[in-house]
């Protein structure tokens, strides 16, 4: 292994059977990242079956990361690399594109994983965090003090998880593309109660259901009030066909 190897990107190989020679394939491909000391940043996309490679590589023996992403995964596969992230508290940066699951242990292995990342100051989950639903992320956040920038998706959201972002001292960036309820009234309360260390705070609200709609009035006051309290900006949008 290269001993001064920090950043590797893997994407899109040709696609093999995957039988045990594919696998043996995979193991030794972990074996050789496990092996790159100083890599700090890694990105997977569609390379083999990626969940079980970075099942594998991650270890506390292997390399000290500082970001990871993963794109193309499905999470009713991958709870082995879920629970293998919580060997990475290293990382500031986590990107997470797949598949979603209901399964409600799937997501709680996610969760549990996030929560013990507590130097993260990215962490997008597209796609992937489908099926999480407030409590999830309201049992994430306490853990995650420095965390800046967060993307979630989700399965419904309403105003109940505004507190989870108020645990959020130093975020700076807020994307919501979870179908959300949210009301102008629980929008202003949230952006009332932003600490200055939330200054800029870009506030993105991508996937609201019909009856989460805001006018333009309520959008001109949010954003308004965003740009008063925390000289912060705000984006709103409709699910599609909301």
């Amino acid at each position: 292994s290269p001993p001064a190897l920090r950043v590797l990107v893997l994407t899109d190989s040709i696609s093999a059977s995957r039988d045990g020679e594919f696998y043996s394939t995979v193991t030794r491909v972990a074996e050789w990242i496990t092996s790159c000391k100083n890599l700090r940043r890694l990105e997977l996309r569609r390379f083999v079956d990626d969940p079980v490679l970075l099942s594998q590589a991650l270890t506390d023996e292997g390399p000290h990361l500082t970001t990871l992403s993963l794109t193309g995964y499905t999470m009713a596969t991958s709870r082995a690399f879920h629970e293998a992230l919580a060997s990475q508290q290293t990382l500031q940066n986590l990107y997470l594109r797949g598949e979603g699951s209901d399964d409600i242990e799937d997501n709680a292995a996610l969760v549990q994983s996030i929560s013990q990342l507590h130097d993260l100051r990215e962490l997008e989950l597209k796609d992937i965090s489908e099926g999480f639903f407030p409590d999830h992320v309201m049992m994430m956040t306490p853990f995650l003090p420095n965390l800046e920038r967060l993307w979630v998706s989700g399965d419904y959201f309403d105003d109940g998880i505004w507190n989870a972002f108020l645990c959020l001292p130093k975020l700076q960036s807020l994307a919501i593309h979870a179908l959300s309820e949210f009301t102008f009234q629980g929008i202003l309360s949230f952006i009332t109660q932003l600490v200055p260390s939330n200054k800029g705070l870009a506030l993105s609200i991508l996937n609201a259901t019909i009856d989460g709609n805001l006018t333009d009035d309520e959008q001109s006051v949010i954003r308004d009030t965003l740009r008063h309290n925390v000289e912060g900006t705000f984006d709103f949008s409709l699910a599609q066909g909301g």
